[in-house]
């Protein structure tokens, strides 16, 4: 599963594109190398982009994903962003599961929204 890591001084945001298939595993290693970038950028918002990407991860692993990213480093203090097609409705639930849990996150289809809620300028 290939993804890249890179700073947005633009955002600014910790950006990781994901491709091709992720199960937990993956996303559990995006999560450690976004925790890392953010840390050295002493940045709190992260961009997840999974719109080229497709999930292969059980419902009820996406309602323990929460905790699971924040034993990898990415706590309730990060803004995180998920950019997703529009087949990937599952992420709503993951939403609903962070939000209920006290994490700032937000799962969007479009990349202005996204970049809108992640600034806080909208």
């Amino acid at each position: 599963m290939p993804y890249t890591v890179e700073f947005d001084a633009s955002i600014p945001c910790v950006k990781i594109v994901l491709t091709g298939t992720f199960d937990l595993e993956a996303v559990r290693e995006c999560a450690r190398a976004a925790a890392e970038a953010a840390k050295g950028k002493s940045c709190q918002n992260i961009l997840y982009d999974w719109r080229r990407a497709a999930i292969d991860i059980p419902l009820g692993d996406l309602y323990r994903l929460p905790v699971l990213l924040e034993a990898e480093g990415i706590g309730r203090s990060y803004r995180r962003a998920l950019l997703v097609s529009k087949q990937m409705e599952d992420f709503r639930f993951y939403e609903t599961a962070c939000r209920n849990r006290g994490y700032a996150v937000r799962v969007f289809d479009d990349e202005t929204h996204t970049i809108i809620w992640l600034t806080g300028s909208g």
